[in-house]
Formats: C-alpha cells, structure tokens, sequence
C-alpha cells in the first residue's frame, strides 16, 4: 500500500515541477549536503607505470565530512594543459595494485585522467565486521540514518568530493 501512494505521489509530482525542482526535492528528501570545494591531499606519492603515473593520495573532505578518501589518480604520460578526467568507483573499492584494470587502461589510452576512489563502504573504507543477517552493509547501512541521509547519499558526496578534486586539479607534487 505504501508502495501504491508512493508511485501515485510521483505520478502527481513529476508533470507538475521541472527537472531541476524535482532534483532538487531528491536533494532535500535524501540529506545530500554539497560538499565544499577547498580540498587537501594528504599523503600523496607518484609511483610510475607503463606509460603513466599513478598518485596515492588520500583526498582531505571538508571538516563537516569526517574521514579521508583513500584515491589513486592514474595519469597518461605526454599530457599538456587540460585534460578529459574520469572517476572510476567499484563495489569493490579502486584497488591496491597500480596495474590498472582494463576499464582504467581503456580511458588512459585514450589520454584521460583516472581518479579511482574509494567511495563510503568500500575499498579501504569496507566496515570488516562480521554480516549481519547475510547483509555486508547492515551496519554501515544504519549509521547515515542518524544524520537523515542514506548511504547512498554518502556515497553521491563521496562522488561529488572526487569530481570537485578533478574540477580544481592544477597538478599534484609528492609530500
């Protein structure tokens, strides 16, 4: 029944209200807080590959957002001025190894930056508890509610921290 008036509340809402009202209630409705755009990396070092360098980082968040994200940035040898950027997230989290997947090759190949980032719950950020009731994100799953947001809201401000990085990147020297 809940399922019913849900669907009959979109069907009234989405003819009336515009693209950027209706984003806008998802923002409200979902606790998604911009994050800021004043980012640090904490802890980087390049190492090189075959044709390009990858950069450890941890990417700093605003002091409302707690923790770091752990990135690794993969960058094609020869590039000059700007460049197109990709973010590459996994269920699985970006990795360790700094051979990159085929997906991250494909896009280096074609003269592409790579952020890959571990997002809220995974990689390097995976809460290792034991399941609970065959659920790897009960836990993780619960805490966002305290703050009225969901994991998937934490994990689209990962997503907008990881895309404000690339929009203000000028070039990153080993600390």
């Amino acid at each position: 029944e809940i399922l019913e008036q849900c669907d009959q509340h979109r069907a009234a809402f989405q003819p009336t209200n515009s693209q950027a009202q209706q984003n806008a209630q998802i923002r409200e409705l979902s606790g998604f807080e911009e994050p800021g755009k004043n980012l640090k990396i904490i802890n980087s070092d390049a190492v090189r590959g075959n044709g390009y360098q990858v950069i450890r980082m941890f990417i700093e968040r605003d002091k409302k957002f707690k923790f770091m994200l752990p990135a690794l940035m993969f960058i094609p040898d020869g590039l000059t001025g700007k460049s197109p950027a990709d973010i590459f997230v996994s269920q699985d989290g970006k990795g360790t190894s700094l051979d990159p997947p085929d997906e991250i090759m494909k896009e280096l190949n074609l003269g592409h930056i790579v952020l890959a980032v571990d997002i809220s719950n995974t990689g390097e950020l995976k809460d290792k508890r034991r399941p609970e009731y065959d659920n790897q994100e009960f836990y993780i799953g619960k805490l966002p509610l305290y703050e009225g947001k969901t994991l998937l809201t934490y994990r689209e401000e990962d997503m907008h921290i990881a895309a404000h990085f690339l929009q203000g990147y000028k070039g990153i020297e080993s600390q």
